[in-house]
């Protein structure tokens, strides 16, 4: 039954994925990203939040997701700081604005990457990228194209 569901999923995410076969939109809250080419999505998320995409290789994760919180922006980034120390991530970058939040870290010999921004009405959009060390020249340059891509699409859905 799991299977299902992951492909009906899957199926759902590929109108978004449609029109642009690089750029994915979320209509539920309302934000686009270009995806890098090599990543192929694995699955969508069950309430059309977002999706999971794996590189062709393997090697790295990229989930992209939206997310409501209680209307304040930088309390959402300061938390989700806090919730990848937890997780054991050694941070070496973070910043907070109220326009965006950016952070990166380290954990057995892997690399995390995450960037949001506010969205409206308490929702903001975010991506992570999870990669291997030895990956990461390669995954600068990934990084750079999903922040400049990562953006409202002008619709507030909520």
């Amino acid at each position: 039954m799991r299977v299902f569901w992951v492909l009906l999923l899957s199926v759902l995410a590929l109108p978004a994925l449609a029109a642009d076969p690089g750029r994915y939109g979320n209509a539920r809250f309302g934000y686009t990203l270009q995806l890098p080419q090599d990543f192929s999505v694995t699955q969508g998320s069950d309430n059309g939040d977002g999706v999971t995409l794996m590189a062709d290789d393997g090697r790295a994760r990229l989930i992209v997701f939206g997310s409501t919180f209680d209307g304040n922006f930088v309390g959402e980034a300061t938390r989700r700081i806090t919730a990848a120390r937890n997780n054991r991530w050694v941070m070496s970058y973070e910043r907070i604005t109220p326009e965006w939040v950016s952070f990166s870290g380290a954990r057995d010999r892997r690399f995390l990457y995450e960037r949001g921004i506010p969205l409206c009405d308490g929702t903001a959009a975010f991506f992570q990228l999870e990669y291997q060390e030895a990956d990461r020249i390669r995954y600068d340059g990934v990084i750079r194209r999903l922040v400049s891509s990562l953006k409202p699409s002008g619709v507030c859905p909520f």
